[in-house]
């Protein structure tokens, strides 16, 4: 991946990984592996429906405000899938709505990425069509 793919795919890590506001009740019973493997489970089914030949790049968990321990546990996850070309068009349209039929909310971002949210879920799209390759990453939520 260049540097500029990897600054672009840092980017969106962090805007979709980003805890909820303070101000927002935490949801209760919830521990972070729990939620972690749920997350990890619709984000490998999301890149399935993306790509083919998945690849983990980054599976961590992490401080939901970076340095504060107190914040709560966060997961990020990313998954490269090789794609074809036409593939962005394909998760904007058939994959996007596939998805807004199960409750999902899908918005395109930019020009390359796509945003799927549900519940405390977010998931994006990234799609390197001239590279072949998509990035597919997402978290659970902020967990407290």
């Amino acid at each position: 991946m260049t540097r500029a793919a990897a600054l672009v795919l840092v980017a969106l890590l962090t805007t979709l990984t980003a805890c909820t506001s303070s101000k927002e009740p935490s949801v209760p019973d919830r521990d972070i592996e729990t939620v972690a493997a749920e997350a990890r489970t619709l984000i490998d089914e999301l890149a399935g429906r993306v790509g083919q030949d998945p690849e983990v790049q980054q599976d961590t968990i992490t401080d939901c405000v970076p340095g504060d321990r107190d914040s709560g546990k966060d997961l990020i996850y990313n998954v490269r899938v090789t794609v074809q070309p036409g593939t962005l068009e394909r998760v904007r349209s058939e994959v996007a709505q596939q998805y807004e039929q199960d409750g999902w909310e899908v918005r395109p971002r930019g020009s390359d990425n796509t945003v799927f949210r549900k519940g405390e879920v977010t998931m994006g799209v990234t799609v390197f069509e001239d590279k072949g390759l998509a990035a597919v990453s997402g978290s659970g939520g902020c967990v407290r």
